[in-house]
Parts: structure tokens; C-alpha cells; sequence
């Protein structure tokens, strides 16, 4: 902006500096006017030129600045107006930090009245008064965000589906995604959205397309969230075919997972054959040692049970002492009639920590073997364990403890018998 007026300054400067060292010797420039002539060195002919034209320059700049006057005092005034929203902004996030929620909703609102961006600010005061359960002044800061952005109508639509997800309302919450999802299906807040809601409602085929758009969800929480999906569907099945049918449309990856496989033979064990798996856990098992699926183990009957007690008892070599393996090691010899070797492995079970499940199938065998004496006892420890688990679980109101106990020492008694 100076550079100009300063280079006439000093090219003036040196104009004179030339003069001075001159002298009388400078040129002469003539002006004549009819009959009048006027005689003026040449260079302090150039000097006034460049003189006065550096005052025409600052006279037109000051005539300029008059001009623009009114516009740069309406800029002015809004900057200040956004300077003083970006305050009231900056003071309303700092109370909600803090969980003052009714300041920073009046914060938010005074920032929207001269923000650049009042949808914002309003979708904070709505988030604000959500907090302190104002469900409707929530939805008019939604609309009055809308309305002041219309082009930012995604923002309000996935703020209001949000907040009727947190108030249970996933009927209207379903049909507020539902309808962004028309407009923008690949928004990806709005499928985390759409993936929450139906994991809740437990729309399992559904999270299963979800958690397959690329970019959703980390690869790790992906894969969870898909074995929790086949988890469910595995024990919503009723029947042997539909059971069957979703087991096949598991993927490979999915069937290797503990949750997943578990589910899958808790359900065949509600049918005759089981071989298959036998084989399914011996697999899983060789690569991921799970208590669930050696419990599960001990519980299925395979192609050729000594082929499998035998592969079961090379475990102990790796996993000595582990309770749930010596239960199923029992189990499996109780079924080949091997009723030392069970004896051996139930006892040593019961040593290791003593379960309910394990003294149920310990006192069996006594009662088999015609000790009634250690049936009893063992019978009793069982149910001491059962009432143990009992009593660090909440109390149930319609419940007396008595007839708890009773329930208790009838469920032990009809698994001995």
C-alpha cells in the first residue's frame, strides 16, 4: 500500500541530489503562455511532477476510504458480532465439559443469534437441553437449526434420530435413518446409527449388511460384531433345519470363533447326532483352548468315542490339573463304561475346583457303584455350591430363601437321578 508514495518520495529525493551536484550547469526547461515565458531547471520540473502527483495519489485514496466508509463499518460491526458468538460458544462448550448444561444451553443460544453458523450452535443448545430432559425445547432448537441452515438439514435429522435412540423411541428413530438413508446411504455416522439401533432391536441379518460396508468399523471391532450377529441368529433357531441352515452361512473365519461355535453345538445338543461336533470342537480346539468348549467336549458323542476320550486325554499333558477337562475326561469314560478311569478323573476334578456340574456326575456314579453314603454327601456339596452361586446373586423379591432351597435340592436330586 506504500510502496507507491514512498518511491515518488525517494526517486524526489534523488532528483534534488542530481540538481544540487549540477548546479547551474542542470538543463532549463522553457513554458511559454502567450507572451509570457517562463525558464525552470528541468529536474525540479520533474520533482514537482512527481510531488504532486504522490498528493493526487493520497487525495484519492482518502476520497476512496470516504466511499468505503459505510461498507467497513458494517464489516466491522460483524466481526465483532462473530468475534462475540465465538466467545459465547467457546464459554457454552466449557459448561457442558463441566455438565452445567442449563449455562451452556443459553450460551449456545446467545452464540446462534450472530453466529456464521447458527445451525451449530443450536444443535448444541438441543444436545443441552437433551441432557436436562427438556425433550421438546430439544426438538425447537433442532428446528430452528434446520430452519436457519436448510442446506444442513442431514445434521438436524441424525441429531434428532440420535436423540430418540437415547429416549427408546426407535420406531420414529428407524424412520428418521430410514429416510437420510434414502438420500445419503453411504453417511457413515448414519450407519453407526442404523448398526446401534438394529443391534438393539436385534435385527441380526441386518447388522450382519451393515458391519460389511467397507470403512464402517475397525476390522477388529467389524469381526466382533459379526460373531456376536451369527452368535444370536445360531441360538434364535427353533428347529434342526433352520439350524443347520444358518451354520452354513457362516463364513469360515466366523466359524473358528469360541462365541460362535459355542452357540452352534449348546443347539445340536437339543438333537440326536452330535458327531459333527466332535469334530468341529477338536479343531477349534487344537488352535484356541477354551474352558466353554472343553466343558462342551466332555458333552458330545463322536463317530468313535475311544478315538476321542484318547485325543481328550492327551490334553492333560499341556493342561494338567484344569478342572473343566478332567469333568469332560469323566464324562466320556462314564459313557465307554470305564467307571474306574471316571472315578479317577472326577475326583481329581472335584480336587482341582469343585463345580455343581461335577459333583452331580460324581455322585451318580456312587449311587451306581451303590455307595449311597458318599452319593449323599457328594449330593450335599453339589447343592452347597448351588447355594453359594445363589447368594451372590441379587435377591429375587418373590422369592423366599426357603423355597429357593427346595427348588435347588430338587433341580440336584432330578440330575442324579
Amino acid at each position: 500500500m506504500l510502496r507507491f508514495p514512498i518511491s515518488i518520495l525517494l526517486l524526489t529525493t534523488i532528483i534534488f541530489g542530481i540538481g544540487y551536484f549540477l548546479g547551474e550547469a542542470q538543463p532549463e526547461l522553457a513554458l511559454t503562455l502567450g507572451e509570457t515565458t517562463v525558464r525552470i531547471w528541468f529536474l525540479l520540473f520533474i520533482a514537482a511532477a512527481l510531488f504532486f502527483l504522490m498528493l493526487f495519489y493520497f487525495l484519492f485514496r482518502f476520497l476512496g476510504s470516504l466511499g468505503r466508509l459505510p461498507e467497513d463499518m458494517r464489516r466491522a460491526r460483524q466481526q465483532g458480532r462473530i468475534k462475540q458468538a465465538e466467545q459465547h460458544l467457546a464459554q457454552g462448550l466449557a459448561r457442558m465439559i463441566e455438565g452445567a448444561w442449563t449455562k451452556a444451553e443459553k450460551q449456545f443460544l446467545r452464540a446462534a443469534v450472530s453466529s456464521s453458523a447458527p445451525h451449530v450452535s443450536y444443535l448444541l443448545a438441543a444436545r443441552a437441553a437433551q441432557q436436562q430432559g427438556q425433550n421438546e425445547r430439544s426438538q425447537r432448537h433442532i428446528q430452528s437449526a434446520r430452519q436457519h441452515s436448510p442446506d444442513r438439514g442431514l445434521l438436524a435429522d441424525l441429531t434428532r434420530a440420535e436423540f430418540l435412540l437415547g429416549e427408546q423411541d426407535q420406531d420414529l428413530a428407524l424412520n428418521d435413518l430410514a429416510r437420510i438413508q434414502e438420500q445419503q446411504p453411504e453417511q457413515k455416522h448414519l450407519n453407526e446409527m442404523l448398526l446401534e439401533m438394529h443391534t438393539r432391536m436385534g435385527n441380526w441379518q441386518t447388522v450382519l449388511e451393515l458391519t460389511r460396508k467397507r470403512g464402517l468399523l475397525p476390522r477388529d471391532l467389524t469381526q466382533t460384531r459379526q460373531e456376536n450377529a451369527w452368535t444370536e441368529l445360531l441360538r434364535e433357531t427353533d428347529n434342526i433345519e433352520a439350524l443347520e441352515q444358518v451354520w452354513i452361512e457362516v463364513p469360515r473365519a466366523q466359524r473358528k470363533r469360541v462365541r460362535v461355535v459355542e452357540a452352534y453345538v449348546i443347539q445340536r445338543l437339543r438333537y440326536k447326532s452330535t458327531a459333527g461336533c466332535e469334530r468341529l470342537l477338536r479343531q477349534v480346539l487344537k488352535h484356541t483352548w477354551d474352558s466353554s468348549l472343553v466343558r462342551l467336549y466332555g458333552l458330545v458323542r463322536g463317530d468313535k468315542p475311544a478315538r476321542q476320550l484318547a485325543w481328550l486325554e492327551g490334553q492333560l499333558r499341556t493342561h494338567p490339573g484344569d478342572a473343566l477337562l478332567l469333568l469332560s475326561l469323566g464324562r466320556l469314560a462314564a459313557g465307554e463304561q470305564l467307571w474306574d478311569k471316571a472315578r479317577t478323573w472326577l475326583e481329581a476334578s472335584i480336587a482341582a475346583d469343585p463345580s455343581p456340574d461335577t459333583c452331580y456326575e460324581l455322585s451318580a456314579l456312587y449311587r451306581r457303584a451303590g455307595d449311597i453314603g458318599a452319593a449323599a454327601r457328594m449330593l450335599q456339596q453339589g447343592m452347597d455350591l448351588v447355594v453359594g452361586e445363589a447368594e451372590r446373586l441379587p435377591a429375587l423379591s418373590w422369592k423366599t430363601a426357603e423355597k429357593q432351597e427346595e427348588e435347588d435340592r430338587a433341580d440336584l436330586a432330578r440330575r442324579v437321578m
